[in-house]
């Protein structure tokens, strides 16, 4: 059975290995797909390798401008990415973690 999407997806974090995966393996299914990238060298991944893809910017930005891409608002929204504290958090104490979560 093929998952069936309707409308628009926003992949965050869209030039990580695992989000340009899911980007082409979704495309494959007939979804549009809009990889959102933190820095120039993620925009370039993602272009190289053929996606649809805009930079990060403004977060609550990224409806309208998913809107002037594929004409409609993002219909889903898969969360790839990841601040620089996500990779140390094993490492910080509780209530840090806790915070930082909270915000």
């Amino acid at each position: 059975m093929k998952p069936v999407f309707k409308g628009p997806i926003l992949i965050a974090g869209g030039s990580s290995q695992l989000g340009m995966a899911l980007a082409r393996a979704l495309h494959e299914e007939g979804a549009g797909t809009l990889s959102v990238c933190r820095s120039s060298e993620g925009l370039a991944r993602c272009e190289e390798a053929g996606l649809c893809c805009l930079p990060f910017g403004d977060p609550e930005s990224l409806p309208g401008r998913c809107q002037e891409r594929f004409g409609e608002p993002p219909a889903h929204l898969v969360d790839l990415m990841h601040s620089r504290f996500e990779s140390l958090i094993a490492g910080a104490a509780p209530e840090t973690i806790m915070e930082w979560a909270a915000v």
